[in-house]
């Protein structure tokens, strides 16, 4: 292979070729010039020697004196150049002559001129006597010839030093050209040469190769950063190259190339690793995956004769019986230059997709289960609530009447017996609540004297039909005004001495309220909740199931004591919710104590429960219920803090009212015939904003699902049914005009004390 001819070879050879085509030309064009002068110059020579001898001739011609005129022609070998001479009269015959034969002479043209440049320089000139002719008579005529050598000698004498001239100056120009384009051109092209073929895809930056290359030549400082430009696209594409080379050797897909036989030509880790038969040289017909040797693609063959992409999964299946989804794909490379076919073979475990399919599948499953569920509940909640809101209702205000003692009895009873059954409702409800993590607490404050007097009164009736001693003890320097959920505490610690009464035959239960291990700081107080019992107590080894959900130590528990088996399991979950902590210290045949730890805040001392009492006395309400039992029960709280409602059946009349009529409040039943609640409302809101009349719905639907629904339709608070006197006040006294009201973010949980 011939070597590569350099850029200053062919610089040099272009500026020589040039020279010697300049000074060629040059040359032979000054030649040419010079070779015209010099018969210029000879002709003018020969008109001025005409000139001179013209008057003797003729006069020697006049009187035909040959001698004369043989003498005179003689003197005109003084002229340089001239070869020869000849006179002859006007018929034709020579009278004298030198030089030249006259022979030769008259056989050739008798004339010639300076543009006939092969011929010798001949003029014939005319002598006559008198006048020129044609007026004078002519006596004969004067040839003069100067012949080529002349001439071209001439010619040669001049191109000497004009030859020496241009050779010098071509010389000049051609070192000049040739030093110019070896430091403008060719320096700077071998730099960069330099620099390029030096230059490593692992150096930072390209280093140029001559800070002044963008001052001395614009062509090349453009084709330098075009070439800086290009290396950078190079450089970023070799390490984009690289990264994705680095990011596919350890990437969890296994991938392979082979050629269009399936023999393997390349594989990553995770190929190597997994695929038996991946390793360079392999075959892709007898890939196997894991312990499985059966082979993993079927008519290979067949895919790589296609010459079309393929995608499928496929299963394998270890020798303990564990099956793999795969996912697989064969794609045709196209390589430039490349006359063999490529593929790219790409195979990822999937196995982990499918079993997340399956779970969600179950999950959503599990939530639809769930959602039936508590429709299921909210239904049933609805459907068990609205009687017992009119037993519970009818019965406390049959209590607050004259009746004789058995009819008090009677009714007390009833009172508990509703009470009860509407604590096994809730106690179902709130456990649906806390599965799915709606429940909300609210902070309200409270006395504690006047919760324990609520669960001295549940609990005191009960332990005097068993004959059992029932006690509270609070230290006394526990704080009376504290702020928390009143309702949740209270509900825990109903259902602690329930179960206390339930399984004590005899002796005694004791409520304690202690300071808790928690030190009081920043308006907080921790407090420990006893109650502890002398019943029949449990074994070490029962007590890890006291609190799993419908579970109690045996079944016969269930038969002779009764209950749900969630009452424990929601009082668990109630403390978590307040941060705190539930347990039990117990033997069997020693009784038991049930103990709880939570923080609570200091609440204001300042006591207003009459001040909102009085406070709502005539408060302008409208009463949207149809249930007549329900409409009484209402009318009837309301009454005793001096409400009189305007009473509704439907969502229709409701709408017309409140058209008719200004009121404070409505107070909104959901479910109604003719028009819902929810549907009242909406056309409510269409002409009356939530600022100027607040409505409130009484439901007992008591989800927070149902909360939502009713705030989404332009509700601004929920009263769960059976209503509860206090709480049923205290939310109106929040919605009384010119109130601080509550933001609708945060609305309490429904099924709380308002």
């Amino acid at each position: 292979m011939a070597k590569p001819t350099t850029i200053a070879t062919r610089l040099f050879i272009l500026v020589f070729g040039g020279s010697v085509a300049w000074f060629t030309f040059s040359m032979g064009f000054q030649v040419f010039f010079e070779y015209r002068n010099t018969r210029n110059e000879a002709d003018r020579n020969l008109e001025a020697l005409y000139s001179a001898t013209r008057s003797g001739l003729e006069n020697a011609l006049w009187n035909y004196d040959t001698l004369l005129i043989q003498r005179s022609l003689e003197a005109t070998r003084g002229l340089e150049g001239l070869s020869g001479a000849m006179v002859r009269d006007e018929k034709g015959n020579i009278l004298a002559s030198w030089g030249e034969p006259p022979s030769a002479l008259l056989e050739g043209p008798l004339v010639s001129t300076v543009e006939m440049w092969n011929q010798p320089l001949i003029h014939r000139f005319v002598l006559s006597h008198g006048p020129d002719a044609p007026g004078g008579a002519v006596l004969g005529e004067l040839f003069l010839i100067i012949d080529m050598r002349f001439i071209e000698n001439r010619t040669t004498q001049g191109l000497g030093l004009i030859l020496a001239n241009y050779l010098a100056t071509t010389l000049v120009l051609f070192v000049l050209l040739l030093g110019g384009l070896n430091l403008q051109v060719s320096q700077p092209l071998k730099r960069i040469t330099r620099s390029i073929a030096g230059y490593r895809f692992d150096q930072s930056n390209l280093a140029p190769p001559d800070p002044q290359l963008g001052s001395r030549s614009s062509e090349l400082n453009v084709l330098w950063r075009s070439f800086e430009s290009l290396t950078q696209v190079l450089k970023e594409s070799y390490l984009h190259q690289r990264v994705m080379s680095a990011i596919l050797e350890e990437a969890a897909v296994m991938a392979l190339v082979c050629d269009g036989d399936g023999r393997v030509l390349s594989s990553n880790a995770q190929a190597r690793v997994r695929l038996a038969g991946s390793q360079p040289g392999g075959d892709l017909r007898r890939l196997a995956y894991g312990e499985d040797a059966t082979p993993l693609l079927e008519g290979v063959p067949e895919l790589l004769a296609s010459g079309k992409s393929w995608r499928g999964e496929v299963t394998t299946q270890s020798d303990q019986g564990k099956t793999y989804w795969l996912s697989a794909a064969l794609l045709p490379l196209a390589v430039p230059d490349e006359p063999r076919a490529r593929w790219g073979v790409m195979i990822e475990d999937i196995s982990n997709q499918k079993l997340t399919e399956r779970y969600r599948l179950e999950r959503d499953l599990a939530q639809e289960a769930t959602r039936a569920k508590s429709l299921f509940l909210a239904n049933i909640s609805h459907e068990i609530r609205t009687p017992m809101n009119a037993v519970v209702g009818l019965t406390a205000l049959a209590l607050g009447e004259e009746v004789s003692p058995r009819a008090r009895s009677y009714l007390s009873q009833l009172q508990r017996s509703g009470s009860a059954l509407l604590g096994v409702i809730n106690d179902i409800l709130d456990f649906s609540k806390l599965e799915e993590g709606k429940l909300e607490l609210e902070s309200v404050d409270f006395e504690l004297t006047s919760l324990l007097d609520a669960v001295d009164a549940i609990a005191r009736f009960r332990a005097e039909e068993k004959g059992l001693h029932f006690s509270i003890v609070v230290d006394p320097d526990i704080p009376s005004i504290l702020r928390g959920d009143r309702l949740r505490l209270q509900q825990v610690l109903v259902n602690l001495v329930a179960n206390a009464l339930k399984f004590t035959e005899e002796g005694q239960v004791r409520v304690a309220v202690r300071h808790g291990s928690a030190a009081p700081s920043g308006g907080r107080v921790g407090l420990r909740f006893e109650v502890e019992d002398s019943g029949i107590g449990i074994a070490r080894e029962d007590q890890g199931r006291l609190f799993q959900s419908f579970s109690q130590v045996d079944a016969s528990t269930t038969r002779v004591y009764g209950g749900t088996g969630l009452g424990l399991a929601i009082c668990q979950q109630l403390v978590l919710l307040m941060e705190g902590t539930l347990g039990l210290e117990s033997e069997k045949g020693k009784g038991s104590l049930f103990w709880f730890d939570v923080v609570l805040h200091v609440g204001q001392a300042a006591a207003e429960a009459e001040e909102t009492l009085r406070s709502l006395a005539g408060l302008r309400v409208l009463l949207a219920e149809d249930n007549k039992v329900n409409q009484l029960v209402a009318r009837e709280i309301l009454a005793r803090v001096g409400i009189h409602p305007v009473v509704v059946a439907n969502g229709v009349e409701a709408i017309e009212r409140v058209e008719a009529e200004d009121f404070d409040v409505v107070l909104m039943d959901l479910q109604m015939p003719v028009m819902d609640g929810l549907e009242a409302t909406r056309a409510i809101r269409r002409t009356r904003s939530a600022d100027e009349l607040p409505i409130l719905a009484m439901t007992a639907h008591t989800f927070a699902q149902e909360l939502e629904t009713c705030l989404a339709a332009g509700m601004q608070d929920l009263i769960p049914k059976p209503v509860d006197p206090d709480g049923l006040y205290r939310t109106l006294s929040r919605w009384l005009p010119g109130a601080s009201r509550p933001a609708r973010g945060a609305r309490r949980a429904p099924g709380g004390s308002a």
